[in-house]
């Protein structure tokens, strides 16, 4: 048998650690917070938002990771799509009953970013606060907002780019103010990973989340009501 093997392990040292995230959040709260890893805003984290997401979208409350996200350009999708708002049940005659919209979240959110949240990952980071997804824990992040296009090329092949792509907010404090660029986003609750709690396995800006939404949770649960009683119909024939 020839084995070939693979050319680097970042994927998989990557999965592990997401998978070791998920499985202490599910741990701490007895299986009702999700964990959801968003390492980019291209194909990579809209495919990991799809296996994640979804999977999940029955919990009691959701943690977002922008930790280390790159950018990209579908955080305005992927917030759009975690902010709709359920407004009524599906039930079936056998099983149980699923909310409507399909897929959407009836539950608490916590947001945590860091100083490595870069580009798109601070649009996602600066929009769920702004739409009051939820609160954001972690540390500021990059301040590395404003977008470029590589469309500018040179006789000699090379290429250079110019700063393009900004914008200001609309709504709340941030109204009529510059956006994101040099400052980045400032978190609701800073709480920093010391190097010696990582180090040792620990991750005190994740227990922050799991802290609030557990707390949240029991200060205003957001649970699926029971099935109310059937209506009473009568049947009028027509008489003969």
């Amino acid at each position: 048998m020839l084995v070939e093997t693979v050319s680097d392990e970042y994927e998989m040292r990557y999965q592990d650690w997401v998978k070791s995230r998920r499985d202490y959040v599910a741990k701490a709260s007895d299986g009702k917070i999700g964990y959801v890893h968003l390492s980019d805003m291209m194909i990579n984290g809209l495919q990991e938002f799809g296996r994640q997401y979804y999977p999940q979208a029955d919990k009691h409350a959701m943690i977002l990771d922008v930790r280390y996200n790159g950018g990209g350009n579908v955080a305005t999708m992927l917030l759009s799509e975690l902010n709709r708002k359920v407004w009524s049940t599906q039930r079936a005659r056998r099983g149980a009953p699923r909310v409507r919209p399909f897929s959407a979240f009836y539950g608490h959110y916590a947001i945590i970013c860091n100083g490595e949240t870069g580009s798109d990952g601070e649009t996602f980071t600066q929009g769920a606060k702004m739409i009051e997804l939820g609160p954001v824990f972690g540390t500021r992040t990059w301040g590395g907002w404003v977008g470029i296009r590589s469309d500018k090329s040179l006789n000699d092949k090379a290429w250079f780019t110019v700063p393009e792509f900004t914008g200001y907010g609309l709504t709340g404090d941030e109204k009529g103010k510059w956006l994101i660029e040099g400052p980045g986003v400032y978190p609701d609750y800073e709480v920093i990973n010391d190097p010696g709690s990582v180090l040792s396995g620990k991750d005190p800006q994740l227990d922050a989340a799991i802290n609030y939404l557990k707390k949240k949770m029991k200060e205003e649960p957001m649970e699926i009501p029971k099935d109310p009683p059937a209506p009473a119909k009568e049947v009028n024939f027509p008489k003969k």
